[in-house]
């Protein structure tokens, strides 16, 4: 695909966003799940010109893939400052590291308290020193610390092609910080697809020094277990946080109606 790039977004979408479709589109198809994909000749920068009125309108549920160092380079530089603000949830298949080679804070400067964030195979590091050169599990670690007390952050984690001692590694690792932890901080973790074929036993652990609770949960299904680890405060409003729970575990990328997928294959080039 030559100087063009493709955006999915879901059907029943802003009339003002389906006109323009209308009259920029070189060629669109409804593909299995019910997405509209159409396929740009404009640049988009173009593109957002148009429409970057409407994120402010209802946040949306950012997808981004680029096939080429360059082309993602452009998209941090020039497309993501403008849209950043209005951003709800985030999913990057191919990871930070080539982002944050461009714009290295770009996590943490970028995501509100409220975000779900997937970023390709990363799992949180609580061993991060906070530095450019910190891996994407050190730079998710340092985004899920960053919470308030009001609302937790999100992180889904898909386990599909992770062996299952891995994935208990690294619960290892994150509940060895959270005992030793002086900083407060709310985050669910949502970890699904796990190789699992047993019911495993619930675990719950207290830090009385920062007043908190990190609980570990296991539930089975047909395509494997999911696991949910959840950082609160011991004292919490139940009602709150079992809503914030079930939204964590029940929450999908490709069910939402605001969704804007990013298929970059081209440079952006600017007029």
């Amino acid at each position: 695909m030559t100087s063009s790039s493709v955006l999915t977004c879901r059907p029943n979408s802003n009339k003002s966003l389906k006109q323009f479709f209308a009259n920029h589109c070189a060629s669109s198809w409804k593909d299995k799940n019910g997405f509209w994909r159409r396929c740009l000749n404009n640049n988009m920068l173009t593109v957002l010109r148009h429409f970057h009125h409407l994120f402010s309108v209802s946040p949306i549920n950012l997808h981004i893939e680029a096939i080429k160092k360059k082309v993602l380079r452009d998209f941090a530089q020039k497309i993501w400052p403008s849209i950043r603000d209005h951003i709800f949830a985030l999913i990057l298949p191919d990871g930070l590291k080539r982002i944050r080679h461009f714009l290295p804070t770009f996590l943490v400067d970028c995501c509100p308290s409220n975000y779900v964030v997937s970023i390709g195979a990363a799992f949180p590091d609580f061993s991060a020193d906070g530095s450019t050169s910190a891996t994407d599990g050190h730079v998710l670690a340092q985004w899920l610390l960053s919470s308030d007390r009001e609302c937790p952050k999100v992180l889904k984690y898909d386990a599909e092609d992770v062996a299952a001692a891995k994935i208990h590694t690294k619960i290892l690792r994150l509940v060895e910080a959270f005992l030793k932890s002086e900083v407060c901080s709310n985050f669910i973790i949502s970890i699904y697809h796990f190789a699992s074929n047993e019911e495993l036993a619930p675990y719950r652990f207290d830090n009385h020094s920062t007043g908190e609770r990190l609980s570990i949960s296991f539930e089975l299904f047909a395509e494997g277990a999911r696991i949910l680890i959840v950082r609160c405060p011991i004292k919490r409003n139940e009602q709150k946080w079992a809503h914030y729970e079930a939204e964590a575990k029940n929450w999908h990328f490709d069910h939402q109606w605001n969704l804007c997928s990013f298929y970059l294959s081209d440079l952006i080039k600017s007029h």
